[in-house]
């Protein structure tokens, strides 16, 4: 040893045999050759080799002089690099440079060649690798440990491994470089801030997404160095969480993702700041709280965490949030119930008492999010859930707000079509949802139109389907993907596309199989009708002749699924004729033009033949005997086909309305019209008058019937308003004269007692409205005031006369009509009712009878025919 630092004072340098001094008086590419032959020299030799060492103890000094580390080659650089980490490799574990500046410059600069490890197509990769591989295995670096400036090094190195790393690099590339880090951070005295920021940042989500290799450099490292490590992250998250000292590093304000990010690499790095996040939990901050949440919320919910079953309290803590103060934070609770369930079944039970509470939580956001997170873990399994949680969507379908509704209903109809109608979960699976297509179809009888077209939307979408397996809903969302975007979207949209689907549904159904069976029909009439009312409800953008165009054009087409077929095309003309008939039966616009030619789906229909006109009738004659919109029929659980619908020209009664006819004013009269401000007609108004209102209203069908109050009897007898009609707006009558009599109150009774007392007497209102048309096989009986009109009235003469047989002939099926109508308006009441009237009517009979002298009545034949007897003027 004394020899070897004898030869280094002499200060003479001897090189490997063949190699020449190397000086700045050679030139660049000789100076390569005679480095590359002392790499070799330095390569071959081992640690044992004393006197090796000895011998070319100079030479390694030589090497480590600023002519060769501030070199402006690249390549002499690198072999100089090489030189070097062998001789550490040579000389440990103590190396023959003592000055710490020196060792200094050393390091950074073996360090600087590390960055041509970037390049992997580089002519030099080898060495560059080699030198990566050398310093790996010797843990050169362990050496600076004793430095002032060896965190400066070891930041540096960190650094330029980081931006070297990429997908060109193989495994032992990428073996070498953690090998190199975690001796640093395993076998250092302390790992720096500055240190630790190198290797977190690489875990931000940004640069996560900018570089992947070095994140996974770095998760490699955290992991091969957990334990070393840990109390260093622990005194990071301190001072940022518990301290607020965010000053201290630049990653404080990614302390949240980085926590998710270092559990999800290893649980232990966190042993000590998850009591923090409990903490957390509870501040006073909403947005800080909501953070936590948000954090705790990934790591609850991981596939493969453990999280809940082994931090009890931090789990029970966070549970606590899903009735915060904060409506965000409860959303994002009901938010994670949904990965919970499915990641974490054993949970469930946590779980179900926390989301019960929130079902009916006031706000409508987090209710509606309850039934996605129920409905979502259902639909990936059904034993993710059980039968409460079911039930909490079930008992949403009931919600004020529409939208939860709509989502409880639609999530029912999807579990039920994939357990029930696909089969997917066994017949258990299908047994524990039975009872959800009761429940949809119950949801017809909401009040709400848009409840009713909902669940019979939700019906066939997700009830219904054909017989070869193919839903009539798949059906609808096959044609809005693939016809929708050929034409307007917004028509493709509408709900009354569900038309020709129903159509075509019915044409297969397994029950029709005589096309002429009167029985099929009806029953397809009734399905049609319970698909068609509530879209005909609305006739918003002449829907009705929308719909009417529909039918029609699909009865130019043939079924798609069997165009040769002539029975089946034969099923589709007839199914079309019935639903066109409901159409002209239930609506006064269906002739209007169409606001858009509609397109069907080419699916079930083949397109219209240019050359073929469909204008048959293809149902038999018996038929159309149910169609006319007379009284329906007693409701069944769909509803009766045969209720008129509320179009222009045919106005429904309710049972109030008929109750409020006290003025015996039409509702759609002008306020300031004559007929409105007019004085109230005597009961004994010229026949003559009414003669020719009846000669202009024979065309007009729609005529109110006007009907007197039950409150009339209160009121001062004698004076009446005339009845009010679209015809009497259009051509008002003059006023009558003054001087008559006043007439007798009529009965109530008369008005709202059975069929065969509306036969018997005409009340008054019937003799100031315009009369109606005599009724067919019935003789109209004069009332008492008609015996008196010639005294009472102008005294021109007239005789009133009863309406000419072809007139009544005429007008016969459409009095039949309104009498039908009558009959289930007075259906319509109530039992109850009946004493009181009975009672008025005695009442006004008396006091009729008093003021003015009427003659008995009975049923005279034809005595509405015979003109009334004059009285003394």
């Amino acid at each position: 040893m004394a020899h070897s630092k004898s030869r280094a004072a002499d200060g003479k340098i001897t090189y490997p045999p063949g190699v020449k001094e190397i000086s700045s008086n050679i030139s660049k590419e000789e100076m390569v050759r005679r480095l590359k032959m002392v790499v070799k020299t330095f390569m071959d030799m081992d640690q044992d080799s004393e006197e090796e060492k000895e011998l070319y103890l100079n030479l390694a000094l030589h090497l480590a002089s600023d002519f060769f580390l501030k070199h402006p080659d690249k390549d002499v650089r690198l072999l100089v690099a090489c030189c070097l980490a062998d001789i550490f490799r040579i000389y440990a574990p103590e190396a023959p440079y003592t000055s710490p500046d020196k060792l200094k410059d050393i390091f950074m600069f073996i360090t600087r060649q590390l960055k041509g490890l970037e390049d992997t197509k580089s002519a030099q990769f080898n060495r560059y690798f080699y030198l990566l591989e050398n310093i790996a295995w010797v843990k050169s670096y362990n050496i600076c440990f004793e430095l002032e400036d060896s965190n400066e090094i070891f930041t540096q190195l960190y650094r330029t491994l980081f931006q070297v790393i990429n997908n060109g690099h193989n495994q032992k590339v990428h073996m070498h470089m953690v090998d190199l880090m975690s001796s640093i951070v395993c076998e250092g005295d302390s790992v720096s801030q500055e240190l630790l920021d190198t290797v977190l940042v690489n875990l931000v989500p940004a640069h996560k997404n900018l570089n992947k290799q070095a994140y996974d450099l770095a998760k490699a490292l955290l992991k091969r160095t957990a334990q070393a490590i840990e109390p260093y992250i622990t005194n990071f998250f301190n001072l940022v969480l518990m301290l607020g000292k965010t000053s201290v590093s630049d990653l404080s304000e990614h302390v949240f993702d980085l926590i998710l990010e270092l559990y999800n690499i290893d649980s232990h790095l966190l042993l000590s700041v998850l009591p923090q996040l409990e903490f957390k939990l509870k501040s006073n901050d909403n947005d800080e709280r909501l953070q936590v949440v948000k954090l705790l919320a990934k790591m609850f919910g991981a596939k493969d965490s453990e999280l809940a079953a082994q931090n009890k309290p931090l789990w029970q803590c966070y549970l606590g949030r899903f009735n915060d103060i904060h409506v965000p934070i409860r959303l994002e609770c009901v938010k994670f119930a949904s990965h919970c369930l499915m990641n974490h079944p054993d949970l469930a039970k946590d779980l179900t008492e926390f989301l019960k509470v929130r079902s009916h939580d006031p706000e409508e956001a987090i209710r509606h999010d309850v039934i996605v997170s129920i409905v979502t873990a259902a639909k990936k399994d059904l034993t993710l859930v059980n039968d409460a949680l079911l039930n909490f969507v079930k008992e949403r379908t009931l919600d004020k707000r529409w939208r939860v509704r709509k989502e409880a209903m639609m999530g029912l109809a999807q579990i039920y079509k994939k357990y029930s109608l696909q089969g997917e979960g066994g017949k258990e699976a299908a047994n524990q949802i039975s009872w959800i297509k009761d429940k949809l179809l119950h949801i017809y009888y909401q009040n709400s139109i848009d409840d009713r077209w909902r669940g019979r939307r939700r019906r066939g979408e997700r009830l219904v389907e054909y017989k070869d397996g193919e839903g009539g809903g798949g059906g609808e969302r096959d044609w809005e993907e693939e016809e929708g975007r050929e034409t307007e979207k917004l028509f493709s949209l509408l709900p009354e596309y569900v038309v020709p689907y129903a159509i075509h549904l019915l044409v297969h159904d397994p029950d029709y199989i005589k096309v002429q069976d009167i029985e099929q029909l009806k029953d397809i009439k009734e399905s049609l009708w319970f698909i068609l009312e509530i879209i005909m409800s609305k006739n918003e953008n002449n829907s009705h002749a929308f719909i009417r165009k529909m039918v029609e054009n699909i009865k130019q087409t043939k079924d798609a699924q069997a165009p040769t077929d002539v029975k089946i095309n034969e099923k589709l003309y007839t199914v079309c004729d019935v639903a066109m008939n409901i159409i002209i039966s239930k609506s006064t616009t269906y002739s209007l033009e169409s606001p858009k030619d509609p397109v069907l789906p080419t699916r079930y229909f083949t397109k219209p033949d240019k050359n073929f006109s469909n204008t048959k009738n293809y149902l038999p004659p018996e038929m159309k005997s149910f169609f006319t919109p007379g009284k329906p029929k007693a409701a069944n659980v769909l509803g009766a086909v045969n209720k008129p619908l509320a179009s222009a020209g045919k106005p429904i009664q309710s049972k109030a309305s008929r109750m409020e006819t006290a003025s015996n004013e039409d509702s759609t009269s002008n306020p300031s019209s004559p007929q409105r401000t007019k004085t109230r007609h005597d009961s004994a108004e010229d026949h003559s008058e009414n003669e020719d209102l009846m000669k202009k209203g024979d065309s007009n069908s729609s005529s109110l019937t006007i009907r007197p109050s039950l409150q009339d009897s209160d009121k001062p007898r004698g004076r009446k308003r005339g009845a009010a009609s679209s015809n009497l707006d259009d051509n008002p009558s003059p006023k009558p004269k003054r001087g008559r009599k006043k007439a007798a109150a009529v009965d109530p009774e008369d008005q709202w007692g059975e069929e065969s007392r509306l036969g018997d007497a005409q009340t008054e209102d019937e003799q100031n409205s315009p009369p109606k048309k005599g009724r067919r096989g019935r003789s109209t009986k004069a009332a008492p005031a008609n015996q008196e009109t010639p005294a009472k009235g102008r005294g021109r003469g007239r005789k009133k006369a009863t309406p000419p047989p072809e007139e009544e002939d005429e007008g016969g099926e459409e009095e039949e009509e309104e009498e039908e109508e009558e009959e289930e308006n007075m259906e319509l009441k109530t039992k109850g009712g009946r004493p009181a009237r009975a009672a008025r009517r005695s009442t006004q009979s008396s006091e009729s009878a008093e003021s003015t002298p009427v003659k008995k009545r009975g049923r005279p034949a034809k005595a509405a025919a015979q003109p009334a007897k004059k009285q003394p003027a």
